[in-house]
C-alpha cells in the first residue's frame, strides 16, 4: 500500500474567491492566527513543499475558510494491485454509502469516482 497526499490550500481559497496572500493572511490575521503576507505566499505557492502544517493553523484555516481539515488534502491510497481508492473527510451521510468495496475496506470514508 502506497499513500500519497495531496494539498489543497490553494484550490479551496480559489473556490472561496479569496485571490491573494495577503488577503488570506488578512483573514486570518482578523481571526486571530497571525499570519504575514510572506508566510501565506510560501503555504500558497509551495503545493506539497509547503512548510508543515500545525493544528492550530489548520483549525483557523478551516474556521476561516468554513471547511474541514479533509477539504485542504486529497489523500490517494495505492492498493498492491495498482488500484486506487481515495477518501477525505465528509459531512454528507450519504458520502460512506459511495464506498466501492472491492477497492475499499469498511475503514475509509469513501472513494473516488
Amino acid at each position: 500500500m502506497k499513500v500519497k497526499v495531496t494539498y489543497r490550500l490553494s484550490v479551496v481559497l480559489a473556490e472561496r474567491r479569496i485571490k491573494t496572500a495577503t488577503a488570506f493572511a488578512k483573514l486570518m490575521t482578523e481571526y486571530g492566527y497571525s499570519l504575514s503576507t510572506s508566510q501565506a505566499t510560501r503555504y500558497l505557492n509551495e503545493g506539497n513543499n509547503a512548510p508543515a502544517l500545525s493544528l492550530g493553523f489548520v483549525e483557523a484555516a478551516c474556521t476561516v475558510l468554513r471547511c474541514s481539515p479533509g477539504d485542504l488534502y486529497e489523500v490517494v491510497i495505492y492498493h498492491e494491485e495498482g488500484e486506487a481508492c481515495c477518501f477525505a473527510l465528509k459531512t454528507d451521510p450519504g458520502f460512506a454509502s459511495k464506498i466501492d468495496p472491492p477497492f475499499c475496506d469498511s475503514v475509509y470514508l469513501g472513494a473516488c469516482g
